[in-house]
């Protein structure tokens, strides 16, 4: 009997731990489709993606030819403390399958980083910084690839962080270890027109570029606009569960037939309107508003207030 492996963070087992039992997000869809013995859940709320790639290492006896690895990635910057403290030598000590890793490009590379989540952002060029983080999740996602086709497991990838943010790694490195597009249900996908003078080495265009454009709020906003019902939870964070459940459907099918991704099923299941919020911000920051969330996390509260400062300059761009 084929095993399916899920591992994620909130946006994959939901943004509420406390209250997640029976509700409908991405690994509980799984499970209640699927026999309950046959998914291996390992994703957890606030997950980076060190833990995500060790977790799977972890598991990576156990699965066998013909079994399934689902992957979504959570944002490329997000450390977690133990994870942040771990130093590179006791990561390699306390990896049982480093044997697994040998001749894999770019694996010196995932070092974790120094930075502590308050800091990040204070002495580096966000530009830089930025392609760092992502392409540290980019050599996770190629290791894990690898992985996988040298036992023949089936993998399937999304990415919180949209394609067009990877895209800002430099090709070279890309190109030295190429993560296969069609095995990542949310690439390739159009660049997102972002405003005038946009400069993501300041705080204020970082923030409300990472805010706004993270694939669960693309998508939040398209299926609101598309069903004429919000998507978006009450922290303007998250998808509904009705978003799990339309984005289960969308990837399940996409596992069974890879050229339905995400880029076919904005151009053949959206309307205009609800396709236009994967291509441009403008309508995004034009109408947004935190009145009826409950967005008590600083980001959320922080982005308010700077979409506000931006609308009067976006908006006469714009038009």
């Amino acid at each position: 009997m084929n095993k399916l492996y899920v591992d994620g963070c909130s946006h994959t087992v939901g943004h509420d731990p406390a209250f997640n039992v029976g509700k409908d997000y991405l690994t509980s869809l799984f499970v209640k489709e699927l026999e309950e013995e046959r998914v291996i859940e390992a994703g957890t709320t606030a997950k980076c993606n060190e833990a995500i790639f060790f977790d799977f290492l972890n598991c990576f006896d156990i699965l066998q030819e013909g079994d399934s690895v689902l992957i979504y990635w959570s944002h490329a910057e997000r450390i977690t403390q133990h994870v942040q403290n771990v130093s590179r030598a006791n990561l390699h000590a306390n990896l049982h399958h480093k044997k697994y890793l040998n001749g894999i490009i770019g694996y010196k590379n995932l070092d974790p980083t120094p930075y502590s989540n308050n800091k990040m952002y204070k002495y580096t060029q966000l530009e830089d910084l930025a392609w760092t983080f992502l392409y540290r999740t980019y050599m996770q996602m190629y290791a894990v690839q690898e992985l996988c086709k040298s036992k023949g497991i089936n993998y399937y990838f999304m990415t919180v962080d949209p394609y067009y943010k990877y895209q800002l790694i430099p090709k070279e490195y890309r190109k030295q270890a190429p993560v296969d597009e069609s095995k990542v249900f949310n690439w390739p996908m159009p660049e997102i027109a972002l405003w005038h003078n946009f400069n993501r080495n300041k705080h204020s265009n970082f923030l409300v570029e990472w805010a706004l454009t993270s694939t669960p709020i693309l998508l939040g906003r398209a299926l609101t606009k598309e069903n004429k019902s919000q998507y978006i939870a009450q922290d303007y964070k998250h998808l509904k569960q009705k978003g799990h459940r339309i984005l289960y459907q969308w990837i399940t099918e996409w596992m069974d037939n890879s050229d339905r991704d995400l880029q076919w099923i904005i151009n053949n299941k959206l309307t205009h309107e609800a396709a236009r919020e994967f291509n441009t911000l403008e309508f995004h920051i034009k109408e947004f508003n935190l009145k009826g969330f409950n967005a008590v996390h600083w980001v959320e509260q922080e982005v308010d207030l700077l979409v506000k400062q931006l609308t009067p300059a976006i908006t006469y761009v714009y038009e």
